[in-house]
């Protein structure tokens, strides 16, 4: 090693509080291990211990409260995803609008949990898998190009029917324009179809991605 390459080496590893001589690897090891330890706990800690974040689904003009243990966290007029964060544990919603309560129970949430919830009780989510549907190997997904709908829509995946709520979700997606432009190939990605309940099992995946599209 030039004397070059052990300054540089040497200033990567102050900025992390070590000197040169942590660079011999038994010394790196004994002294990170215990910090990447720690490290990893507090995250856990983090993740158990932070908030919750519950997505409600308002699909129509009508004006809605939310309560949250007996705490008005939101109201609601225009539709929409909106995103509201709790502590983790159990929690008592409720929903009022025109056509009264809606009464939910949310039990053992930690910082690590996502929960869609729709407003209306006769809306339900379908889970597309969309991957196949929208993206083409080095082809980059611009959904405000008008171009999607060429796509072939009809590869789109039934992953999951959502009829009860509130349920847990991960990253969720709820519009075309939230969807990453480009993915590695293999990589599934899913988008949340709102669908009257009626049609949730019934509907063709594709055709439930053209209305998501505007097709």
């Amino acid at each position: 090693m030039n004397p070059d390459e052990a300054a540089a080496l040497a200033e990567r590893s102050g900025a992390f509080g070590r000197s040169l001589s942590c660079l011999v690897p038994l010394g790196c090891g004994a002294l990170f291990l215990p910090a990447l330890l720690s490290i990893g706990a507090w995250a856990v800690f983090q993740g158990l211990s932070g908030n919750t974040t519950i997505y409600l689904y308002h699909s129509d003009n009508e004006a809605m409260s939310v309560d949250v243990d007996g705490v008005e966290v939101a109201r609601l007029t225009v539709p929409g995803a909106y995103p509201v964060r709790v502590a983790g544990g159990d929690h008592a919603l409720v929903l009022r609008g025109a056509r009264g309560e809606q009464r939910f129970s949310l039990l053992r949430t930690s910082g690590l949990d996502e929960h869609l919830l729709p407003t209306d009780p006769d809306i339900c989510f379908v889970d597309l898998d969309v991957s196949g549907a929208l993206y083409k190997p080095g082809i980059p997904f611009l959904p405000a190009s008008g171009t999607a709908c060429a796509g072939a829509l009809d590869l789109a995946r039934r992953v999951s029917v959502y009829d009860r709520f509130p349920v847990e979700v991960e990253s969720p997606h709820f519009r075309v324009d939230e969807l990453p432009t480009t993915i590695d190939l293999g990589t599934p990605v899913f988008l949340l179809v709102p669908v009257a309940c009626a049609e949730a099992t019934s509907a063709r995946p594709g055709e439930l991605l053209r209305r998501a599209l505007g097709c």
